[in-house]
């Protein structure tokens, strides 16, 4: 991690799903935010600018509706494109939102608590975070490449209707 050497990028809030059902009562949507953040690293040389990536993604990690009933999972995928000139190799790194740790993350609404997490495979199993708590971070190839991060929140939860919120700060370090 450089410290004082990254920068942040602007903010990307989306529409995320948490919205419960019980008694089959539909609410509105929740929101889980991606904070981007991107690293800058400092060459030595008087006249060279500072290299930098470019992180993109497309809309939200978006669950749609949570049925306290339902005996599947709910699922979601969200697409990230990173842009780093060449040689730059980007690491990024997902904090763990409102959660102490990574596994589980937590939507809250209010004292309420919904359990989900971010994965790095299509299977759900490499959580992706720091690299620390369980977690694994995602290594590119450099240039431009794209990452798909799985989200899923478990079923049977037994959580009051209402909008369950997490932000989340995606860090790219190279």
């Amino acid at each position: 991690m450089h410290g004082a050497n990254q920068r942040v990028c602007p903010r990307a809030t989306v529409p995320a799903g948490a919205q419960v059902r019980r008694h089959r009562r539909a609410t509105p949507w929740s929101t889980v935010a991606l904070l981007l953040t991107s690293g800058v690293l400092l060459l030595p040389g008087a006249a060279r600018g500072a290299p930098k990536c470019n992180v993109t993604a497309a809309g939200g990690l978006a669950f749609g509706t949570y049925d306290t009933f339902a005996a599947a999972p709910v699922d979601s995928q969200l697409r990230v494109d990173v842009k780093c000139p060449k040689p730059l190799i980007p690491r990024l790194l997902l904090s763990s939102g409102s959660a102490p740790g990574f596994v589980p993350r937590t939507l809250q609404n209010g004292s309420e608590i919904l359990s989900y997490n971010v994965y790095l495979d299509a299977a759900r199993t490499v959580v992706f975070g720091d690299g620390t708590g369980g977690s694994s971070f995602w290594d590119g190839p450099g240039g431009s490449s794209v990452l798909n991060a799985f989200g899923r929140i478990p079923p049977g939860q037994d959580v009051a209707v209402g909008i369950y919120t997490d932000t989340l700060s995606l860090t790219v370090l190279f």
